[in-house]
């Protein structure tokens, strides 16, 4: 690093061509020569360019924190909390919290907290049906993350708790960013595929039943996100894997204040 008397480097600062009297002697003396200057002005300017990448990097680490602490609320009472622990590229699991709308969507509501559970018996093999395990086998940047296939986990299965699809029982909220929605393959073909949008996606409306949204973990997410394609391919090395999930107490200390007021118990059918 290059050391400057501060009288010289108040001369550079000043512009200033007229030369400058030390206490020490009367005798003038010359300015910093133009090498000098410039050497100078392209360390202030190397600064500069160091300053602005901080800059960037402080803005899109509030960006995360920001998505983190839920910057999209929820559009319904959230009655119940689950968690899923998810590793992303064979990392240490991270927790996303998603918060259900138990009383607009209690049959898929009930659905979801089973399967989070693992509480209910698979007809396809000696464990329970559950959640964990399951991949994210879909994600599409800008779009959604699509998990839940409880049988083949591929996409291409998925059984609810009641044994048969189930019905569309809502279309109240919409496809807002962060909304939990469940995965069909037509009208009424609910099992146990869902998916987590990563923007709005308004199209999806009066097709797919929202009935929760991420409270918590939304910097997981994206780090999900970052692993998909356009076709919704995720490679091997990018794989995201529920490695644990379940129901959370009431209220939750991982949540905002906000979100725990007026929880209430889901209904659910008999």
């Amino acid at each position: 690093m290059i050391k400057i008397p501060r009288c010289r480097f108040r001369a550079i600062l000043s512009m200033n061509s007229r030369p400058y009297n030390t206490e020490s002697s009367s005798k003038k003396k010359p300015y910093l020569s133009t090498t000098e200057k410039w050497m100078i002005i392209s360390g202030l300017g190397l600064i500069g360019v160091a300053a602005g990448l901080t800059v960037a990097q402080y803005k899109e680490s509030q960006k995360n924190a920001v998505d983190d602490l839920d910057a999209h609320e929820p559009q319904g009472i959230v009655t119940e909390k689950v968690y899923m622990d998810v590793s992303v590229a064979g990392g240490p699991p991270s927790r996303l919290v998603i918060g259900l709308y138990g009383e607009d969507c209690p049959i898929t509501v009930r659905n979801f907290l089973s399967l989070c559970r693992g509480d209910s018996p698979s007809p396809v093999g000696p464990g329970p049906l559950s959640y964990k395990g399951c991949e994210f086998h879909r994600v599409i940047p800008g779009f959604m993350a699509q998990s839940g296939d409880v049988t083949n986990n591929n996409g291409t299965g998925g059984r609810s708790i009641y044994g048969v699809p189930f019905r569309d029982e809502s279309f109240v909220f919409s496809h807002s960013t962060f909304a939990l929605s469940m995965a069909n393959s037509g009208p009424h073909t609910n099992s146990s595929q869902f998916f987590l949008t990563l923007a709005p996606t308004p199209w999806l409306d009066g097709k797919h039943v929202v009935f929760g949204h991420l409270l918590y973990g939304g910097t997981v997410l994206r780090e999900i996100e970052k692993g998909g394609s356009r076709g919704g391919k995720v490679s091997i090395g990018n794989r995201a894997v529920i490695t644990d999930c379940g129901v959370l107490p009431r209220p939750s200390p991982l949540l905002p204040a906000h979100q725990t007021a007026g929880i209430r118990k889901a209904g659910a059918p008999e």
